[in-house]
């Protein structure tokens, strides 16, 4: 049997926090600190432009980040969660997702290579506060949920504004 280990969250500024060039260079100027912060866990942070227009162009943008694929314990995942909404001051949201791969059974009487047995562990804080702390069985759909209300917030578009701003 192979483990696949997947640890990935978002950072969900507030409104205010992206509303000018000044609030979003220090927003941002935070990236690079925290990334050396947690640099034992392998954290990497993007500003991904998505919210596509009927052009194929981006209208908005999502602070994304990926974390070391190795089995960290979920107290040291947990707690990275919390200070990084403590750092940002807004909301956090991270994800450690373990998959099994092995040998099933199908229908047809045969037997496939695939995910046998799957723990996703989910905390969400928000500002130092624990807002959600979930552990199930499979990949959690509040993941995308809350995806999909921040792009479709203020926010989102106003981060994608800030930063063509900025663009030389």
């Amino acid at each position: 049997m192979e483990h696949e280990f997947t640890i990935n969250g978002r950072i969900f500024p507030e409104l205010e926090q992206v509303k000018n060039n000044d609030a979003f260079q220090k927003f941002t100027s935070k990236i690079s600190w925290a990334e050396q912060d947690f640099e034992e866990l392998g954290l990497k942070i993007n500003l991904s432009p998505c919210g596509l227009d009927d052009n194929g162009e981006p209208q908005k943008v999502m602070v994304m980040f990926s974390m070391s694929s190795a089995d960290l314990d979920c107290s040291i995942i947990e707690n990275a969660c919390l200070n990084l909404s403590l750092i940002f001051g807004c909301t956090v949201m991270l994800c450690k997702d373990h998959e099994v791969y092995g040998v099933a059974n199908v229908f047809n009487g045969g037997s496939d290579y695939e995910v046998v047995d799957e723990d996703c562990d989910l905390w969400i804080y928000r500002q130092g506060v624990c807002a959600l702390k979930e552990k199930t069985k499979f990949w959690n759909e509040k993941f995308a949920e809350m995806e999909q209300r921040f792009l479709e917030s203020e926010t989102a578009t106003q981060m994608f504004r800030t930063l063509l701003s900025l663009a030389p």
